[in-house]
């Protein structure tokens, strides 16, 4: 209901700018717009994210289903979730280690896991203060893990960086197939990203792959730490 009231009315600015600009200040029209803005608190860009994080989330539920049946009821076995917000580093943009706004009197412990949305990794804790924690992200160079490649689970090696890679990957894979964590640390199947551009390693035995992650990490806000 709410939605509909305001695509109303936008549809209702728009046609009162196009049809009585002679008429209506322009400033009236802009203090309008600002009105519906902040009334309905939109934020399409963030909602838009939010979308694209809870499919990702539920293909990697999915995943984790055929795997071997860990689905989102597993996450109460592991321990309560804790929902922790990000200190923002702009300008700088640091991908590496991200800071954020819970710790020891939260709950936090070093070496608990955080992920964007229930299912999707980030990360791992690193040090915990009282009120802050440093969470150490896929985005580091030195992050490296073993996963498995889409349907077929096919192995592969996880380096991270700016630009993580999948390497010493044994079969074929494809693009758009699913890159999921398969190190002892982290829960099975909890998913990294999509796998974005195949091509040969140096020697010619194993395949490289590129990975898109279903987020940019300037644009992650909140995220959730578990056990």
């Amino acid at each position: 209901m709410k939605r509909i009231l305001l695509i109303s009315s936008i549809v209702l600015i728009l046609w009162v700018t196009f049809f009585s600009n002679m008429f209506i200040p322009k400033h009236a029209l802009v203090a309008s717009a600002n009105f519906v803005r902040q009334y309905f608190k939109v934020d399409f860009y963030q909602e838009n994210i939010l979308l694209k994080l809870q499919n990702e989330n539920l293909k990697a539920q999915v995943q984790r289903i055929k795997e071997d049946g860990d689905g989102p009821a597993s996450a109460t076995v592991r321990g309560a979730q804790i929902e922790a917000k990000i200190f923002s580093t702009y300008p700088f943009n640091m991908k590496d280690t991200i800071t954020i706004n819970r710790g020891s009197a939260d709950g936090v412990e070093p070496m608990m896991i955080a992920t964007v949305s229930d299912s999707v990794l980030l990360g791992q804790v690193v040090s915990v203060e009282e009120r802050s924690s440093v969470v150490r992200t896929i985005f580091d160079s030195h992050w490296q893990l073993p996963v498995r490649i889409g349907s077929d689970a096919i192995n592969g090696l996880f380096e991270g960086g700016s630009d993580p890679k999948i390497t010493l990957v044994e079969k074929p894979v494809k693009v758009g197939d699913g890159v999921f964590s398969a190190a002892k640390e982290f829960p099975l199947g909890i998913k990294i990203g999509e796998v974005k551009e195949v091509k040969e390693d140096a020697s010619g035995i194993f395949k490289e792959a590129t990975i898109r992650t279903p987020y940019a990490v300037g644009d992650v806000q909140v995220i959730y730490l578990q056990k």
